[in-house]
Formats: C-alpha cells, structure tokens, sequence
C-alpha cells in the first residue's frame, strides 16, 4: 500500500474522535480523545459545534472529504459523479454517499467485490471506522465521486490489517466518557491488552460492561472492565456499543407472521432524543414497497401480496448520524388469512393459586396472533373447585383442584391452567386474655371458610417457626410453658381434598406471653423509719408493684420497681403488711402475677 495510506492511518486512528473538543478552532487535521458533549445536538453548518468540518462539510461527509483530499490532493467536491456503483471502476480515495444519501466513506483499497475504508460517525460521536465490506452490503448507493486522476489505484482489501501489523507497538489511548458495551459472541476478558494475554474468564455473550477505560493497540480497541471479580481487557470489535446520547430502537411484539390485505401494526421501543421515526418495507427483491415516518413508536400498514418481508426501523434526530441507530431487520411473511394456522395457544398463567371467593382473569395468547380460528372454548374439570366464565375469569369456589383447558376446535390445539384453590389464611389470631396462666399460652382466631383444621406454629427467642400441633377447633392452649415469657405463634387453616392436604398462607404473627409466678421469699425489715422489702427476683419479669395497708385499711399500690428490692419510709410504730406482684409486659398488656403472702412489720 502506498505510504500516503499508512500517514492517514497515523494521522487518524481506528477510533480517535474526529473533533476539536477543548478548543474553539476547527482543526480537521487533528483527533481528540472523547467525543464533543453537544455533538447530537450539532447542526449541519460547520463551526456550529465541536465537530470539526472541511469543504463545508461536518462529521461523514466531512471526514470522507478530507481522508480524500490527503490521499489525492484535490478537494473531492470538483470530481466526477456516478450513480453507477462498479468495483471494477473505484480507486482509492473515491468517495462514497450511501445510506439513502445519509453516510460517506473513503476508499482505501479494492479486491473483487470488497473495499477496504475509512469513515467518521458509523460508530456514535464522530469516531472513525477502518473496515471492510462486500459492496453487496452496501444499504441504498446514491453516487460516487472518482478521483479523474487516478493516482492511487489499489487492490489490496487488506490495507487495514497490513497496516496495523506495521505498527505493532503503537498504543493510543482514549477515556471512555462511562461507556457501556454488550458482548456479541463469547469474548475472553484478558489480563493486557493484546490477545497473546493470558485469558481470566469468559465473558458471556450478551453481557452488558462498563468500560472505564480504552486502547487501541494492534488492530483491536481494548476496553478495561469488570467481570465478577475480574478486571481485565475484552477486545471491543467483538461487542455492540449500546450507550451514547441515543439508543437504537427496538421491535416489540412482532409476529413472523402477518395477514394479507388486513391492517398489521409494527411497535418499537422509544428512543430519547428522537425527533421521529421511519419504517422501511422491503420485498425479497430487496426493494422498498413501504416507508412511513412517524413520531409515534408504532405504525399501521397493509401488504396486499403474499410473500417474504423485511422491517427495519430507523431513528431521525438532529444526531448527523442518527440514521445508523436502526433497529435491526425483521423478517416476516405475508399470507391470506384464511390460510394462516394456528401453531400454538398459550395462556397468560400456566398455574393458579387462588383463595374462596378469588379471582383472576387468564388472557389467551394465539400464535400468530392472526391465525385463523374455529370453535374456541375453555373449560374447567372441576367447576365446583374453580369455575371459568367466557372472558377467561377462573373464580374459586371450595378448596380443591381443577384444570382449566382452552381449546380451538379446528386445529386441535389445546393450553391448559392448573388451579390450586388453598383455604384462606386465618384472620384475628389473638390471646385469650381470660386464660393467661403460668404455664399456658391459649390463642384463638376467626374460623376459616373450607378448613377442615388448622396447623399452629411456635417460636421462642431467635429459633425457627415449628409445628406444634393441628386442631380442629379454632382455638389452641399450649402447655407446659416457662413463666413470664414471650412466645411467637402462627397459624395455617388445612383442608383435606381427596387424597391431598391444601394449606392457607400463613396467618399474621401474633407475640404472647405466660403470666408471672407470684414473688417467693419476701422479706421485710425496718430501721431508722425506714422499711426495706426483698424477694426472689424472677429474670423474666419487667417489674415489680409493691402494694401496702397501713393499720388495717385497704391494700394500695405504693411503688413499682425493676429490681427485687422496695423501701419505703413511714412514722415510727406504724403497723404495715405488704404484698408483691410480679409484672410480665407483653405489647400493650401487662400480665400480673398472684400476690406474694402477706408480710407485715411495725415501723422502728
């Protein structure tokens, strides 16, 4: 290849930014190293933004203009003009306009069929592209401009790998402005840079990564990213760039199958900062039958000729290069109506779980969705466990199970909704505050609907949930419990259905507690006109009230403390009995226990 290609190459790198980001002056010799920041909102004039221009041209065309003029010398805007695209007629340094008269490229070799080139703004931001293609790929030629000269005819289509090979050791590197790739194959995520590098791992295809920093060295464009616990380098020709200032669109609901004569609707996700949208229809020919502009993310067409399709939608914006943010090509064919079979039925939900008195709707989904139907129907086996009405609503009715089928009577397809119908969950799990004793915890709860039982379940402190016991009765005493302690319970309503045992979902949590054992050991002295009470102190109780009667009258409460100890001081010779209690607090209830005996003293 002649040197002037090699002195491109050096002069703009594979994926330097073709801009003038951090000066005012418009430098179309120059690259930087991050895209400009208002490049999606540039207008077509040069100067108008950070994108440098040359020949009164900005971005692709610009850029073609130049790599032209270095390699030839004359400004391409004074070469002849074909509209005829003929491989055996292109020279290096010719200037390419295709896309539908929306992208330029340079000419950097010819071999058969294929080129070699350069361009600007293929890759989002005003980066340049060396690459290769069969012209065979080349979407929607409109002209060429030839060089009349002639001077660097040249056939090798590997001019870019030739000439990156020569330049083993260079190293460029860019900031990746937070960019994120997602991996198109299988990519090994290495330690350097190079693929001689010892691989980490592999990173899957279709795995989203944010790269957070980038180098051009032998022919790749390295990313360093994060995978796992793996920070490496992936090889990023080999993954898509998916986050700039745009986002390409993509298909919804699309059906490969489509009716003839009947309107279709095409949807597509929305793109932020897209002023609109065209949809382009072609035939196997290759030939568009169909284009629509839109602001809407979906638009309505009608094929009136059976056969093959393709749809492939593109975003329009004040992006230069909006127009390669396409979604990609979605194949489809177009058949009478009465002629399309069904393939498939599907309900929304394979399975239910529904409580007496539930409902839930199941929506049928027909494949394609415009095949052609005959005798619909749904059903349930067991209409007394769960009943299906004809727009697909499956009500429950007992505690059972039963199978709701759809079935299309012409084509014999059939898609079926297992129902579970489980009793509902115990409401109002309380304690029984009439029953709180010293060992025993009794809790009680609303009866369920259908239940033939009922499954209780007890933790203490930081253990796990058990069963403790089933009962018929919606009320259940647990014995044998520590004193003035906190116990946690739970209930599951059980009904028996054939050979099967159906659980409701857990009732609420309900915290309960035994009451206090009376205080033992009380003893009282007095000196000074100050009497001192002590007791047994029991670990689990809250506090302690004191109750006194003083020359006969009424016990009353005279002090509560947390401690097993309790002074008082009265007039010297006054005869005084007291008694104590022990107090458990659960929630907003305190449980007391018996009095402690009587113990009586006269003030000294």
């Amino acid at each position: 290849a002649p040197q002037v290609l090699y002195d491109l190459l050096e002069k703009f790198p594979h994926r330097a930014y073709w801009n003038h980001v951090g000066s005012a002056e418009n430098a179309p010799d120059s690259v930087t190293d991050r895209p400009c920041p208002d490049h999606a909102n540039c207008s077509w004039q040069p100067g108008a933004c950070s994108c440098n221009s040359f020949s009164n041209a900005i971005q692709c065309m610009g850029f073609a203009y130049k790599a032209a003029y270095d390699l030839v010398g004359t400004d391409p805007r004074s070469w002849e003009m074909s509209t005829t695209l003929d491989a055996s007629a292109l020279r290096v340094g010719d200037v390419i306009r295709y896309r539908g008269n929306r992208h330029s490229l340079t000419v950097t070799g010819v071999r058969g069929d294929v080129i070699s080139f350069v361009d600007c703004n293929w890759y989002p931001m005003c980066q340049i592209r060396w690459g290769s293609m069969e012209l065979s790929e080349m979407p929607s030629f409109t002209y060429v401009l030839h060089d009349p000269a002639n001077r660097l005819k040249n056939r090798n289509v590997n001019f870019f790998e030739d000439a990156v090979a020569r330049r083993e050791n260079t190293l460029v590197t860019q900031q990746s402005q937070g960019e994120y790739w997602t991996t198109q194959a299988s990519v090994n995520l290495r330690k350097k840079p190079t693929v001689q590098s010892d691989s980490l791992c592999l990173v899957p295809q279709n795995t989203s990564v944010s790269v957070a920093d980038k180098r051009l060295k032998n022919g790749y464009l390295w990313g360093q990213v994060t995978y796992g616990s793996a920070t490496g380098w992936l090889a990023l020709d080999y993954c898509k760039y998916v986050r700039g200032n745009e986002f390409a669109p993509k298909w919804k609901n699309f059906s490969d199958i489509q009716p003839k004569g009947v309107a279709f609707t095409l949807e597509w996700t929305a793109v932020t900062g897209a002023e609109s949208y065209v949809v382009y229809l072609s035939n196997e020919a290759g030939n568009y039958v169909k284009t629509a502009e839109t602001t809407n993310t979906k638009e309505s067409f009608v094929l009136l000729a059976a056969g093959k399709y393709t749809a492939q939608v593109e975003l329009r914006s004040n992006h230069a290069a909006s127009w390669v943010l396409c979604s990609e090509e979605k194949t489809f064919s177009v058949q009478n109506p009465d002629q399309i079979k069904l393939q498939s039925l599907k309900l929304s939900e394979t399975s239910l779980v529904l409580e007496p008195g539930g409902s839930k709707q199941l929506k049928l989904t027909v494949s394609p969705y415009c095949a052609s139907l005959g005798g619909l129907q749904m059903k349930s086996d067991r209409p007394e466990v769960a009943e299906v009405l004809t727009d697909g609503t499956v009500k429950a009715k007992s505690c059972g199970k039963a199978t709701v089928t759809c079935s299309d009577q012409k084509s014999g397809l059939t898609a079926t909704c297992s129902v579970r119908v489980d009793p509902a969950a115990p409401q109002g799990l309380v304690q029984d505050l009439s029953k709180v004793r010293t060992t025993t915890v009794t809790i009680k709860w609303k009866k369920v609907k259908g239940a033939t039982g009922y499954a209780v379940y007890r933790k203490a402190g930081e253990g796990a949930f058990r069963k403790i016991a089933e009962t018929e009765k919606n009320v259940y005493t647990d014995n044998d419990r520590a004193n003035a302690k906190d116990y946690l319970y739970k209930v599951k309503a059980i009904a028996a259905f054939e050979n099967e045992t159906l659980q409701s979902k857990d009732s609420a949590v309900l915290t309960a507690a035994t009451r206090p054992v009376k205080p033992e050991n009380v003893k009282v002295s007095s000196a000074s006109g100050k009497i001192t009470l002590t007791w047994t102190k029991n670990k689990r109780a809250d506090r302690y009230d004191v109750f006194c009667s003083v020359g006969g009258a009424d016990y009353e409460k005279v002090g509560s403390v947390s401690a097993n100890k309790f002074t008082q001081t009265l007039k010297r010779g006054t005869k005084a009995s007291y008694k104590v209690q022990a107090i458990k607090l659960c929630g907003e209830q305190a449980f007391a226990s018996q009095t402690s005996d009587r113990k009586s003293v006269t003030v000294r």
